[in-house]
């Protein structure tokens, strides 16, 4: 039997969703190029903390959207309801199989390639998850840009029986003593032992998959669920087979990858898992976190994909989705990105109220959030909820679009140089020198400079304050060349550190000269006089359990409605290397989304 064929057309994406009875679909339509907005007046966020509570909000039109993602149990209730969109939302997170390939057999690739295709992970997300996931096969989640997922010609999703067995008996993986399980190639008995790290379904995706193994004839069971948080206890010093495994947040980058399967990692904390000793993948792995080229780079990571794909260290199962809701009779142009859904800065900027509730221009998007807001001070912020509403004040350098890809901000455009091109600088060092947007404005009418991005990035430089907006452990330095241009400076030759700074959000340095760094967890500003660049202002806090924003008036990216020459321009992660950035290439807007109706 052959493995499933996939296409990588836009139709056959449509095609993998409804073949689980819905639809893609993006969340309205919105108004004008990506950079034009906001449409709204205001933005108000509510606390409303238990999600029962949130969802009659919604169904009564006292919200129009919900901040937080929803337990499944609420989909029946608000599809049936024909103004409420509800939408199982694919987030960046994957479960996924881990094989010791240190230990007999499990180091034999046909094993662990008839381990992958026996692995019906269509079942999985049926049975376990009860359809809110979607089977994978990439170590990269289809939600970042730099994944293969539906770029490649077959697949592992079906649970293919026949071909897996096929590929057992050709490797010497027989029932020598008729038991009904098959022995090692040396005749040795072979049981497999499945190590849950974690459990939470009624029916556990490790027990299914143990199930697919017991159908080619092969020993397997699953026990646990068992946690590794630290040696000894830890699967880089565990003698065990295969592991089931939840990825992290950090977890979807290709460097994290690149890093953790490094045969360097092997036998060290944090370590190579699968213990997957492969000069190729050294190779590549050194590409991706040390070369300065994108195209490079996207080479090196694609190939990665590729031949984990091929050799099976690591068998990802599927990629689950998350419960959101908005109202669609009031909302427009609700714009849902790869990483965060429709709960994200996006939906209040692109959002609009519809033409029967008095749209495209005016009124207010009401957001339901689940806890109360601790600070307005940026580098104190330690939640999603802050980031969501401080982002709505303040913008970086690049924004995470819709598709994935990097979108220029306050930049105009940029360019990339090492030693090799420039003697100024260091040997293994990469500069990143940027010029910034020339309209961009603070909301006290000052100019954004390039003192402004030097000033942030000194403010964040040390590690311990730049854990939830970026990481600047390798920034040697950073200093303005000019009003607009700046230069930022690594002390690697590594092009992902573009994405180690890029989504820091730019404070005004006028406004914080007499500010020493240690006084910064001390800062408890009003926040209806701060001075900030984003689209929104705060007007009134109520107790930290309201906050309505007003829209800036002359925000630099406000520009009405047009209705000719519409449409989405974004800059893919790893085209970003381009001079003039904003005139670079199209993406198409694909979302890896679902509805419930």
């Amino acid at each position: 039997m052959q493995i499933s064929k996939r296409c990588m057309s836009a139709f056959m994406l449509s095609w993998i969703m409804l073949s689980l009875n819905s639809a893609v679909i993006l969340a309205g339509t919105p108004i004008g190029d990506i950079h034009r907005g906001p449409f709204v007046d205001k933005v108000e966020f509510r606390v409303i903390e238990n999600q029962m509570q949130q969802v009659e909000a919604l169904l009564d039109g006292r919200i129009d959207i919900i901040g937080n993602n929803l337990e499944s149990v609420f989909g029946r209730e608000l599809s049936a309801n024909d103004d409420i969109e509800a939408e199982q939302i694919f987030l960046g997170r994957l479960d996924y199989l881990v094989i010791n390939c240190q230990k007999y057999p499990y180091n034999i690739t046909a094993f662990r390639k008839a381990v992958a295709l026996a692995m019906d992970k269509r079942r999985v997300c049926e049975e376990a998850w009860e359809g809110f996931a979607i089977p994978h096969d990439s170590v990269i989640p289809y939600t970042n840009s730099w994944s293969i997922e539906n770029e490649t010609e077959n697949s592992y999703y079906e649970g293919e029986q026949q071909e897996a067995a096929a590929l057992l008996d050709g490797a010497g993986f027989l029932d020598i003593d008729d038991d009904g399980f098959r022995e090692a190639p040396d005749g040795t008995e072979l049981k497999i032992s499945i190590e849950r790290e974690f459990s939470m379904q009624d029916t556990d995706p490790g027990d299914l998959i143990a199930q697919d193994l017991q159908e080619i004839g092969l020993d397997a069971h699953a026990y646990g669920p068992y946690y590794y948080p630290n040696p000894p206890w830890s699967l880089e010093y565990m003698d065990y087979d295969m592991a089931w495994l939840r990825q992290s947040e950090s977890g979807v980058e290709p460097s994290w990858w690149a890093n953790h399967l490094h045969s360097s990692r092997i036998g060290r904390t944090p370590g190579n898992w699968p213990r997957f000793n492969s000069t190729d993948i050294d190779a590549l792995a050194d590409t991706i976190v040390n070369s300065s080229n994108p195209d490079d780079v996207l080479s090196a990571c694609q190939e990665m994909q590729s031949i984990l794909l091929e050799e099976c260290p690591v068998i990802p199962c599927y990629m689950p989705c998350k419960l959101q809701a908005y109202r669609d009779d009031r909302l427009a142009g609700i714009t849902a990105s790869r990483s965060e859904g429709i709960i994200g800065w996006w939906s209040s900027y692109k959002g609009h109220l519809t033409e029967a509730a008095g749209g495209p221009l005016g009124g207010t998007i009401t957001w339901a959030i689940q806890s109360g807001f601790e600070t307005f001070n940026i580098m104190e912020v330690t939640n999603k909820i802050e980031k969501l509403v401080l982002g709505h004040m303040y913008d970086s350098l690049f924004r995470l679009g819709p598709s994935g890809g990097m979108i220029p901000w306050l930049v105009d455009s940029f360019n990339v140089t090492t030693h090799q091109d420039y003697a100024s600088v260091p040997e293994g060092h990469l500069r990143f020198t940027l010029d910034i947007l020339e309209n961009a404005t603070w909301s006290d009418g000052e100019p954004i400079t390039a003192d402004d991005v030097s000033f942030t990035l000194q403010q964040f430089m040390p590690q311990e304050m730049t854990t939830y907006w970026g990481d600047l452990s390798n920034l040697f330095s950073t200093f303005s060349l000019t009003s607009r241009r700046v230069a930022v400076e690594f002390n690697t030759t590594s092009y992902l550190h573009l994405t180690d700074f890029a989504f820091i959000p730019i404070l005004p340095s006028h406004a914080f000269q007499d500010m020493n760094r240690e006084e910064w967890s001390e800062w408890s500003p009003d926040p209806t006089s701060m001075v900030t660049s984003g689209p929104f202002n705060v007007s009134m806090v109520e107790e930290h359990n309201r906050i309505i924003m007003e829209k800036r008036p002359d925000y630099f990216y406000w520009h009405g409605i047009e209705t000719e020459g519409e449409g989405i321009s974004i800059l893919p992660f790893h085209l970003a290397i381009a001079a003039s950035l904003v005139a670079t290439g199209i993406v198409v807007m694909e979302i890896l989304r679902r509805r419930m109706k």
